[in-house]
């Protein structure tokens, strides 16, 4: 398997997270738009062998990779009032930059904490209540107000998805371009979610030290035990995609996952999780819960 770096950049407002479950929803639906139902089923069945064709990660933004859990040495008797702020700080924040992933660094919540103090500055993005409302198309007055959350980034921002695949660069980005052609998560319809791959490029991810992380949502492969684990738990409600939202139930049962970050001692792995069967009624439905991973050196105080 080659592991692919995925640059997207976002050209519009976001109302779903880039979360590789969802990626590879969409991924599924550009095949079968673009190739028919018999090349989609080709592709699900091959998940069937040892190695899948596609293991997908969140989006980090560029750069960054996702904090991992650690364990939490320090206690607040032993700092001052400005390094307890900063601890705090340290818990809101999700991502931090790659260079800590490197085989010549550690990682470890005292580390953590000075590079927050140094460097950090989480104005990536803010988060805005929108309102909207529903026209009665009969009588033009309004029948519904409702609010969404936007995550308003940058201009341009650039994020980062990491991909394990079987398949050539070009087949990859086809892949992505495909999924991604009419926009991205919730809204999309309306012009949310639109991204631009700014590149595809083959990358080596450290596969040297005493820990692991996810790199995205994954729930786990029942005979792996995943020694040590430290993770936070989320439930999932996940929906159907394309037009099965209007010709079947659009929800797919509640999957409790682990979320991207998660923590475990080293094992050789190239990626962590499964993918779903028996997520709807549909049986053909599948839910991607798997991830790629990054070994990292935690440091270890006795």
């Amino acid at each position: 398997m080659n592991t692919y770096r995925i640059k997207l950049s976002l050209e519009s407002t976001l109302v779903t997270p880039i979360m590789g479950d969802t990626l590879f929803g969409h991924i599924c639906w550009g095949i079968y738009y673009n190739k028919g139902e018999k090349n989609l089923e080709n592709f699900i069945e091959l998940y069937k062998d040892e190695i899948p064709p596609l293991v997908i990660s969140d989006g980090s933004p560029s750069g960054m990779l996702p904090k991992p859990m650690i364990d939490s040495e320090l206690s607040e008797r032993s700092l001052d009032k400005k390094r307890v702020q900063l601890r705090k700080h340290l818990k809101k924040i999700k991502y931090i930059p790659i260079e800590f992933f490197s085989k010549d660094n550690k990682i470890s919540e005292e580390i953590l904490i000075d590079w927050v103090e140094k460097f950090e500055k989480d104005k990536e993005k803010t988060t805005k209540e929108i309102m909207h409302n529903t026209i009665n198309r009969l009588s033009g007055s309004v029948d519904n107000v409702y609010n969404t959350d936007e995550i308003f980034y940058k201009h341009n921002t650039i994020f980062d998805v990491y991909v394990l695949s079987i398949y050539e660069i070009n087949k990859v980005k086809e892949l992505f371009y495909q999924g991604l052609e009419n926009g991205y998560g919730a809204d999309k319809s309306t012009g949310k979610g639109k991204f631009n791959i700014k590149s595809v490029e083959i990358v080596t991810l450290n596969s040297s030290g005493n820990r692991m992380m996810s790199l995205g949502s994954f729930v786990p492969e029942e005979k792996i035990n995943l020694s040590n684990l430290k993770a936070d738990i989320f439930t999932k409600f996940g929906k159907l995609g394309g037009h099965y939202v209007t010709s079947y139930n659009p929800f797919k049962k509640p999957i409790l996952m682990y979320a991207a970050g998660a923590t475990f001692n080293t094992n050789n792995l190239k990626y962590v999780g499964v993918l779903l069967n028996n997520v709807h009624k549909l049986e053909k439905i599948k839910h991607h819960a798997m991830a790629p991973i990054i070994n990292f050196n935690e440091e270890v105080l006795l």
